[in-house]
C-alpha cells in the first residue's frame, strides 16, 4: 500500500502542478481579456471620437465651401460693379468734358456779343464825337497813322448781328 500511496501522492502532485500551470495560464488569459476589454472599450471610444471629429470636419467643410462660394461670387460682382464704376467714370467725364467745351463756346459767344456790342457803342459814340468834336477825329486818324493799335476793332451793325446770329446756331446745335 504505501506503494499505492506513493503513487497516488505523484499523481496528486502531477495534478497539482497542472493545476498550478492551468492556475497560471488562467490568470494571463484572464488578464489578457482584462487588457483586451479595456483595449476594445478604449478603441471604441476612440472610434465614437474620431466619427464624431469626421462629422464635426465634414461640416466645417460644407460651411467653408458655402464661404468659399460666397466670397468668391462677391469678388465676381465686386469686379463688375468696379468695372462698371470705370465705364461710368469716363462716361461721366466724357459728359463733363462735352459741357466743359459747350461752356466755353457759350461764353466766348457772350463775350463776342458783349464785344460787338460795345464796337456799335464806339461807333455810335464815335459818330456823335465827330460832329461834336472834330478835333478828337483828327487826334485819333493821327495815332492810327502812326501805327498805334486800336483796342476794338469797328464793324458795321449789320455784321455784327449776322455774327450774333452764327453764335446763336452754333450754341443751339451744341446743347
Amino acid at each position: 500500500m504505501s506503494e499505492n500511496l506513493e503513487l497516488l501522492q505523484q499523481r496528486a502532485d502531477r495534478q497539482r502542478e497542472k493545476a498550478e500551470e492551468a492556475n497560471t495560464v488562467l490568470q494571463s488569459v484572464e488578464a489578457r481579456l482584462s487588457s483586451a476589454t479595456t483595449a476594445s472599450e478604449e478603441a471604441r471610444r476612440e472610434r465614437k471620437r474620431t466619427r464624431s471629429a469626421r462629422q464635426v470636419a465634414e461640416q466645417r467643410l460644407a460651411r467653408l465651401a458655402k464661404e468659399e462660394k460666397k466670397a468668391r461670387t462677391l469678388a465676381r460682382e465686386a469686379d463688375e460693379d468696379r468695372a462698371d464704376a470705370e465705364n461710368e467714370l469716363a462716361e461721366s467725364r466724357r459728359t463733363w468734358e462735352k459741357r466743359q467745351a459747350k461752356l466755353a463756346a457759350a461764353e466766348a459767344d457772350v463775350a463776342a456779343a458783349r464785344a460787338a456790342q460795345q464796337v456799335e457803342a464806339s461807333a455810335a459814340a464815335g459818330k456823335q464825337s465827330r460832329t461834336a468834336r472834330p478835333r478828337a477825329a483828327a487826334a485819333r486818324k493821327a495815332t492810327r497813322k502812326t501805327g498805334a493799335s486800336t483796342t476794338a476793332k469797328s464793324s458795321s451793325p449789320r455784321k455784327a448781328a449776322a455774327k450774333r446770329s452764327t453764335a446763336k446756331r452754333t450754341a443751339r446745335r451744341q446743347s
